[in-house]
């Protein structure tokens, strides 16, 4: 059974084709579920952002997916979600969103509206990596959201897996293990890091190892931005890597 609940749409202003497109595409390789959960809209006050859909696409956006989940219904399993980041001053919003939509995910790429802003993909720094795993478990701690997508994002341009790696790793994995949260294994983290040799990238296979170690579940996510993800080879390799660590991989969440 292969499901995916982490879909991009070309709202957020970095993915390609049509809704229609991810759907046929799913079916076509073999998806008997498919969760949209585009990057959540905020309601700033002056802050346009760049890379996720505007505040007034958001019921637009849950109309198509829910017209889609009717039309295909008896094919494919449709669902409308969104992808969100711990931060604080908009949790009454996302609590409330969640009632609105099918699930919520989390993606602690960080806040993005801050002067000091530091994607979660681009930390160098112990200290770095110790601020994402305090964000990453607050929002975990939130209820609210069904699994933490990629959660070794911060390993994407960290260099050594040293001492905060290794807190990070533990603290993640022993909180969702407490709170029954199911971890993403990411699959686009795969081909984000073509082409970096020096970092440890994501996913992380000490990450996993240590995820192994403290009996956490895990969750298959392509985090497809293009229809053409659906595709990928690598959803069997990552299955069985993470069945050769014992890890146990949920088919389906249980919403």
């Amino acid at each position: 059974m292969k499901t995916n609940y982490h879909t991009h749409t070309y709202r957020c202003r970095h993915a390609q084709g049509q809704d229609r497109d991810y759907v046929e595409s799913a079916l076509q390789n073999g998806f008997s579920v498919l969760g949209f959960s585009d990057h959540v809209p905020y309601p700033y006050e002056t802050y346009v952002p760049p890379y996720r859909m505007l505040i007034d696409g958001k019921d637009a956006y849950m109309a198509d997916i829910n017209a889609l989940k009717k039309e295909y219904a008896g094919k494919i399993s449709i669902l409308t979600g969104f992808e969100c980041e711990c931060v604080p001053r908009f949790k009454g919003y996302l609590t409330e969103l969640r009632e609105q939509a099918d699930y919520l995910i989390l993606g602690n790429h960080g806040d993005e509206s801050k002067p000091d802003y530091l994607y979660s993909g681009g930390i160098t720094r112990p200290e770095q990596v110790r601020e994402y795993t305090r964000s990453t478990v607050m929002g975990m701690e939130w209820g609210i959201f069904s699994y933490l997508a990629h959660p070794d994002l911060c390993m994407h341009s960290y260099r050594v897996f040293d001492d905060a790696a290794r807190e990070m790793s533990r603290e993640i994995c022993r909180a969702a293990n407490q709170l029954h949260i199911p971890l993403e294994y990411n699959l686009n983290g795969i081909y984000n890091h073509l082409g970096m040799k020096d970092t440890l990238g994501y996913p992380c296979r000490r990450f996993w190892e240590i995820a192994a170690e403290e009996n956490v579940t895990a969750i298959m996510g392509v985090d497809a931005h293009n229809p053409a993800s659906f595709a990928w080879p690598e959803w069997d390799e990552g299955q069985n890597f993470l069945r050769s660590l014992g890890i146990r991989v949920l088919d389906s969440l249980p919403l």
